[in-house]
C-alpha cells in the first residue's frame, strides 16, 4: 500500500453495501463479522484459538451477534462472484497492543492515524472518525494483504467451521 487512497464511504444497507461493492470489483472483501454460526455451543473452532491468542471475541450466538452473522452470511451469499474474508480489526489491534476498551476517541484516532502512515495510506474522503472507520481501515488492510498473498503481513486463524485473517499492523 504505497501512497494509496483511502475511500470511506457509509453504506445504510445490504442493497448499497452489494452495489458499491460490484461497481469498485475490489481484489478482495474483508467482514468484520462471522461469516458462520457454530456447529455447536457459543464458539466456533477459530473463535477458541482466538481466544487463546488473548483475543475476546463474542459469543456468535449471542442475539445482536447471531443478527450481525445473518447479515455478514447474507452479503456473502450476494457476492459470490469476490473473494470474501472474515476480519476480526479489534483482534488485530490486540496483537499489536493498540487497543484496550477504555480508549477515548482521541486515543482510537491516534491510533488510525498511527496506522495509516505505517501503511502508507492517504485517506482520500473526508469523514466523521469512529471506531467504525478504525475497524474499516484494518478490514481494508486485511482484504489487500489477503487478496495480494502477502503471507507475512496477515495471520490465518482457521477451524473446521470458519477462517478469520487478522492483519499484521
Amino acid at each position: 500500500m504505497n501512497g494509496e487512497l483511502l475511500y470511506v464511504r457509509n453504506a445504510q444497507n445490504i442493497k448499497d453495501i452489494v452495489e458499491l461493492i460490484n461497481k469498485l470489483k475490489p481484489k478482495c472483501i474483508a467482514i468484520d463479522a462471522p461469516l458462520q454460526l457454530p456447529k455447536e455451543g457459543a464458539f466456533r473452532e477459530c473463535d477458541i484459538q482466538m481466544k487463546k491468542m488473548g483475543m475476546k471475541p463474542l459469543p456468535v450466538t449471542w442475539p445482536h451477534m447471531k443478527d450481525l452473522t445473518m447479515t455478514a452470511i447474507k452479503i456473502k451469499s450476494k457476492l459470490e462472484d469476490f473473494n470474501v474474508i472474515e476480519s476480526f480489526p479489534t483482534g488485530a489491534l490486540k496483537l499489536k497492543g493498540l487497543t484496550s476498551p477504555n480508549k477515548s476517541k482521541t486515543e482510537l484516532f491516534s491510533t488510525f492515524i498511527h496506522i495509516l502512515t505505517k501503511e502508507n495510506l492517504k485517506l482520500g474522503t473526508k469523514t466523521t472518525f469512529n471506531k467504525d472507520v478504525l475497524d474499516s481501515l484494518i478490514c481494508a488492510i486485511a482484504a489487500k494483504q489477503y487478496g495480494e498473498k502477502n503471507v507475512d503481513k496477515y495471520i490465518e486463524i482457521k477451524g473446521e467451521e470458519c477462517k478469520i485473517v487478522i492483519p499484521i499492523i
